[in-house]
């Protein structure tokens, strides 16, 4: 799978039910991902858990690389 191939830890997945399959793969998705022991969090807390304060009109790529918004 495409998604899985690349996912580290702190990524965020955004998956859209465009397709019939779409549902069915978001569920092999987490399935799979929850075997190689990654856990599914909010974006709330995985701000909290890389010790982030989100700040308004800051951009964030990642919690550790903001970007201010102009």
């Amino acid at each position: 799978c495409a998604v899985t191939g690349c996912v580290q830890p702190g990524d965020v997945i955004l998956l859209h039910d465009f397709y019939p399959t779409s549902v069915d793969a978001a569920l092999q998705i987490v399935d799979q991902l929850q075997g190689e022991g990654y856990t599914f969090v909010t974006v709330e807390e995985l701000f909290r858990l890389q010790e982030v304060e989100p700040q308004a009109g800051t951009l964030y790529a990642a919690p550790c690389r903001p970007k201010e918004l102009s």
